[in-house]
């Protein structure tokens, strides 16, 4: 019976949060639905259908079963499948500080975004994290050795 209270009024607390933030969030100072002159200049985009805009690139699903509120509930309460990878992943220990500071290169840091070569070379920018957004991959090698993924070698020459 208090596990039943302590859920309720954590539903009701989640509820007053949601509606406290639909009436703040739907102020005017946040926007209001396009209309007049700019209604017209939306409605002519060429990614503008059916009243809504559509990727020029299809979107990748991230999560496996669903997607929007379903696909994160189940990727969130999976039982731990894909949390690690079927191989090894291939890793490249590389001297930073030996790298030529004229030279491009590109480094992978298992993070998701790029990192500034000034915070670690003193030179130029080195790109980490884009290629998986764009492309759905990370670079086996950025060293020595070439890149064996297509994008990630354009980008690298």
């Amino acid at each position: 019976m208090h596990m039943l209270k302590i859920i309720l009024w954590l539903g009701m607390l989640a509820m007053l949060s949601a509606g406290s933030s639909f009436l703040f969030l739907g102020q005017e100072k946040f926007g209001r639905l396009p209309q007049g002159a700019r209604l017209d200049r939306i409605s002519k985009s060429p990614n503008y259908r059916d009243g809504i805009f559509h990727n020029r690139v299809p979107f990748k699903q991230i999560v496996k079963g669903g997607s929007g509120l379903g696909g994160l509930i189940k990727f969130v309460l999976r039982d731990g499948d894909g949390l690690t990878p079927p191989v090894p992943m291939p890793v490249v220990k590389t001297d930073l500080k030996a790298l030529d500071p004229d030279a491009d290169a590109v480094a992978w840091f298992v993070i998701d975004e790029p990192v500034n070569r000034t915070q670690v070379l003193s030179g130029a920018l080195i790109l980490a994290g884009i290629l998986v957004a764009l492309y759905g991959g990370a670079p086996k090698s950025a060293g020595k050795g070439g890149v064996e993924h297509e994008h990630a070698a354009a980008v690298a020459n």
